[in-house]
């Protein structure tokens, strides 16, 4: 049997074996991802939160993850923590966001051991992000929910003014009647008079 052995490069064992550790890493990224928005889509904000900023603490190896929400004019920050920093001493900042939208994830572990990479870096920021929406989605509902309540509730007082508009201009019409009625029976017993006064003469 003859290999060809021309200027074609072959891939040694080494590199395959990377490249399939490369391939298996984005795999393990993405997958980290998508898990993430699942749990974000199927539970209330407030359950899956704490679920998914535990999970972005694992996946960097961090012993304390904390994440600090934009806050609007009249609110102050929310903060979730999960872990607390085990040796002080040792433990340094793994990560910490950019992505300008005021949120802010730093996660807290010890600096031995692998760092994180630019593509777990940009997983981070990608779950982070997935957090950002799902808090700012779940706000604008309690908003709209709020807004929907103060709706109904000026519904009912407009129902209930109207209601005591058209009693109180009923209860004119009654009094108006009960005065005009004594002077229209005056007035039409003194024309029948007249009628009558006049037939006979």
């Amino acid at each position: 049997m003859n290999h060809d052995t021309g200027a074609t490069h072959s891939p040694n064992v080494t590199e395959l074996k990377a490249l399939y550790r490369a391939a298996e890493a984005r795999a393990a990224r993405l997958r980290f991802i998508i898990e993430a928005r699942n749990l974000l889509d199927a539970r209330t904000f407030e359950a899956a939160a704490q679920e998914v900023l535990s999970r972005l603490a694992d996946f960097a190896g961090a012993s304390f993850a904390e994440l600090v929400f934009p806050s609007s004019q009249e609110e102050r920050p929310v903060q979730l923590t999960v872990g607390k920093s085990t040796s002080p001493g040792s433990d340094g900042i793994l990560f910490t966001s950019q992505d300008g939208s005021g949120l802010c994830l730093t996660l807290i572990g010890p600096l031995r051991g692998r760092g994180v990479d630019a593509d777990d870096r940009q997983t981070l920021e990608v779950v982070a992000g997935q957090l950002a929406d799902a808090y700012n989605l779940n706000r604008q509902a309690a908003e709209n929910q709020a807004l929907l309540g103060d709706l109904q509730r000026q519904r009912s007082e407009l129902a209930a003014l109207v209601a005591q508009l058209i009693q109180a201009q009923e209860q004119e019409r009654q009094r108006t009647a009960r005065r005009s009625w004594p002077q229209a029976s005056a007035i039409a017993c003194r024309t029948l008079r007249r009628a009558w006064a006049r037939r006979m003469s």
